[in-house]
């Protein structure tokens, strides 16, 4: 019984320590606390809100890009996503095609 009870302990604090609310967009407080954006980029980026936006509505929506890759990539920080062994900021990234938005996706630096 105790090798399943440690296996239940292990698989408890992994779920604890990568857990992380997952929030509607709000552009106040995505414009406010940079440090907790990831919490929004699930919204962003699985209900596809930012598919065919120009790059002008991409700048009114997020603000200025933090890198920009000949202007076809973006590229937003979002703070350290909680992850086990999670030890660089993640970023959301925006790819346009004919200056709009193709997709968007996640990732860590």
């Amino acid at each position: 019984m105790t090798p399943i009870i440690y296996v239940g302990l292990i698989v408890g604090w992994v779920a604890y320590v990568s857990y992380y609310p997952e929030r509607d967009f709000d552009k106040e407080k995505w414009q406010a606390d940079i440090e907790k954006r990831y919490e929004m980029t699930d919204d962003l980026v699985d209900n596809g809100k930012l598919i065919g936006k120009t790059k002008e509505e991409i700048k009114e929506l997020l603000g200025q890009e933090d890198m920009s890759l000949d202007g076809s990539r973006w590229t937003y920080y979002i703070g350290f996503k909680p992850s086990l062994f999670g030890i660089d900021p993640d970023v959301l990234e925006i790819e346009f095609k004919d200056g709009k938005v193709s997709r968007c996706w996640t990732r860590e630096t």
